[in-house]
């Protein structure tokens, strides 16, 4: 009876642990998604105060691109891409500067 009740308290404890570290990945997504999602409206407002924004459209690639190899040169390709290949290459390791650099590179596209 003892060894049912430890292994129902073990258990339980993992189910809060599990819930608890659920909730805090959730919340960090949804920031991050709110911030994403505002800084693109922001560059989009900015694009349409223009008359002529596509005349602005090589000169945001130029920048996105010279951001891209400066900063952070792993960044550059499609994210699913580079997301598989730290899967498999490098034990799921992504460099810390790619996430702000492909963040700003897209805004700015």
């Amino acid at each position: 009876m003892k060894k049912l009740f430890a292994e129902e308290t073990v258990l339980f404890i993992s189910l809060i642990k599990w819930f608890f570290l659920a909730a805090i990945i959730g919340v960090m997504v949804g920031i991050s998604t709110t911030i994403f999602l505002k800084s693109l409206e922001w560059g989009i407002g900015i694009g349409q105060q223009q008359a002529r924004y596509f005349i602005l459209l090589p000169l945001s690639l130029f920048l996105s691109s010279l951001i891209i190899k400066i900063f952070a040169p792993e960044a550059g390709g499609h994210g699913t891409e580079k997301i598989l290949e730290a899967i498999h290459k490098r034990s799921g390791h992504i460099n810390a500067a790619v996430v702000p650099v492909k963040l700003l590179a897209t805004v700015i596209l």
